[in-house]
């Protein structure tokens, strides 16, 4: 077969080989020049955070091709070249975001010069930080949760995904131990720093 992902040929002989097993190679050159693209990237990420993208054109025969590349319509990359692979990266903002490459070529099939991606960016998640100071445990979890830095317990832990308690002493957090048992019980989860 016409082996263009995955496992190599190499190790497919290899294998072969160990079994004692026959294998017959024929070499097809294209009879026509095509290329294609396509973008791999994630699909699903929150907002905010800094996504990497990579554009991937094939080709028949090494060739310099015109690549456009565009977010939202809005184009990013406008370029002539060789590469096979080429990244970007995008913040987005909530909601549901186009990704569209194209490639300008004379080659035989034109159905795959164009590849288009849907990307769906929900909001960050809600993270409470049960902290007398916390400011670098904030700066480390903001940039990926909606962070609520506080030093009183609220009432109602419903709204959180997560917990971050940080150098709270167990004689404190002993009052919270139900309330706590019950968020994580349904699925919330606790992270604790420090304490005593």
């Amino acid at each position: 077969g016409y082996s263009n992902d995955g496992i190599g040929m190499g190790d497919v002989a290899l294998r072969a080989n160990n079994f004692n097993t026959t294998m017959s190679v024929i070499k097809l050159n294209a009879k026509n020049y095509d290329a294609s693209v396509a973008v791999f990237g994630s699909g699903k990420t929150i907002a905010g955070a800094e996504n990497e993208y990579t554009v991937e054109i094939k080709q028949s025969k090494p060739s310099i091709v015109d690549l456009v590349v565009k977010v939202d319509g809005e184009i990013i990359i406008n370029d002539k070249t060789s590469q096979s692979k080429i990244k970007f990266k995008k913040n987005f903002k909530e909601g549901y975001h186009k990704i569209e490459a194209k490639i300008i070529t004379d080659d035989y099939f034109d159905q795959n010069n164009i590849f288009y991606k849907t990307v769906k960016v929900v909001p960050k998640s809600k993270l409470l930080i049960f902290s007398k100071s916390g400011l670098d445990l904030n700066k480390l979890y903001e940039p990926l949760y909606a962070t609520v830095l506080t030093n009183e317990m609220p009432s109602n832990l419903d709204d959180y995904y997560g917990i971050v308690v940080d150098n709270i002493p167990a004689s404190v957090m002993d009052q919270y131990t139900n309330k706590l048992t019950n968020f994580v019980a349904d699925g919330g989860g606790m992270f604790v720093v420090g304490g005593g």
